[in-house]
Formats: C-alpha cells, sequence, structure tokens
C-alpha cells in the first residue's frame, strides 16, 4: 500500500513537472501588434520587486525586454543607468507606454 503510494506520487511530480516544461517551452512571444505598440517606444517598466526603469525598448522576444537609455526612478529623483537593461518579463509587474507626442515620430 505504502509503496503504491509512493509510486503514484513520482508519477505525479514527474507529470507536474513534465507540463511545467511544456508551458515554458510553448510560451507564445508577443504579438506582432504588442511589438508594433513597444519597440522604439519610451516605457516605464514596473517590476514585481516595486522598482520602475523609464527606457526605450530596442527589443523584446517574449522572454526578454531590452532598454536603452534607461534610468531608474527613484524618490530621489531618476538615476541614468549605464549600458542596456536586459529584462526578464517574469519580472515585469506591467508597462505603462508613455504617449508619442503629436507631430513626434
Amino acid at each position: 500500500m505504502l509503496v503504491d503510494l509512493l509510486l503514484l506520487a513520482c508519477v505525479l511530480a514527474l507529470a507536474a513537472a513534465y507540463v511545467l516544461e511544456l508551458r515554458r517551452r510553448w510560451r507564445k512571444p508577443p504579438s506582432a501588434e504588442l511589438e508594433r505598440l513597444l519597440v522604439r517606444r519610451r516605457v516605464i517598466v514596473n517590476t514585481t520587486t516595486g522598482q520602475a526603469i523609464d527606457g526605450i525598448v530596442w527589443s523584446a522576444d517574449g522572454e526578454w525586454v531590452v532598454l536603452k537609455s534607461a534610468k531608474l526612478l527613484e524618490r530621489a529623483g531618476p538615476t541614468p543607468i549605464d549600458g542596456e537593461v536586459v529584462l526578464d518579463v517574469r519580472k515585469v509587474d506591467f508597462v505603462q507606454a508613455i504617449p508619442v507626442a503629436e507631430g513626434a515620430s
């Protein structure tokens, strides 16, 4: 009886791990519409850790977002970040797209 329960628990654990791996591999990348809306736009990315980063979306592939000209937004004021910021999309809470001024391209 105990052996049967242990065997069942192992099978269920393996099945759960398999399903999680399939979900990770088959996660859909952002749609072309989403990429069209965000790439080369200034955004504020709010992370799951509570930080906010202002920058220009340079690329997005469904797992990573790359920001250029980024600044960490803090109470004391924005702090420029050297280089590019690479964010894991699982750590992104939400993104605020900054409106494009009329007449700007």
